[in-house]
């Protein structure tokens, strides 16, 4: 009877310096997301109007999944052997989303909210295209994922504005 050996693999834990294309694009989006969730945050703690109810529970549903995202993103940076974006300056310097200094009206806010939606999801989809030139199948899938659940969030805003689909 043969005997088993173990194969031992080696698990590379050191982390690399500098930015793989895939995990620049990945750092954007942690980036952009970290903006967005300040901003649903400010619009959820300073919502007024007859929507109150509604746009409140709404706006948190939105700040909780994008910070599911944030994480699933920067972890996915680690697993790539690299750091995620570590400060509010790097990550204001990166983003390409704006913060919202005013407190607009709660119609505003939606709007607002679905314009950003609209631009991340555009960002997940140039990040897939890198990731996929990089045949790294791990971040395609995770990337997958994520544009389906952020499109269907931009629905959901899109119907309670009526704008028209994109």
């Amino acid at each position: 009877m043969a005997q088993k050996t173990a194969v031992k693999t080696k698990t590379d834990t050191s982390v690399k310096r500098g930015e793989s294309p895939v995990v620049a694009k990945l750092n954007g989006l942690i980036a952009d997301n970290t903006v967005y969730y300040q901003k649903t945050r400010h619009y959820h703690w300073n919502l007024v109007g007859d929507l109150f109810f509604q746009l409140h529970e709404q706006f948190e549903k939105e700040y909780r999944a994008t910070e599911a995202d944030i994480d699933q993103l920067a972890e996915r940076v680690r697993a790539l052997g690299y750091y995620p974006i570590p400060t509010m300056e790097a990550i204001l310097q990166r983003a390409t989303l704006r913060e919202d200094p005013e407190t607009p009206d709660q119609h505003q806010m939606v709007s607002r909210a679905l314009v950003d939606l609209d631009a991340m999801c555009s960002a997940l989809k140039e990040a897939h295209e890198v990731a996929e030139e990089a045949k790294d199948t791990g971040t395609v899938n995770m990337l997958e994922d994520m544009i389906m659940q952020l499109e269907k969030r931009a629905w959901m805003m899109r119907a309670f504005t009526k704008e028209p689909l994109r």
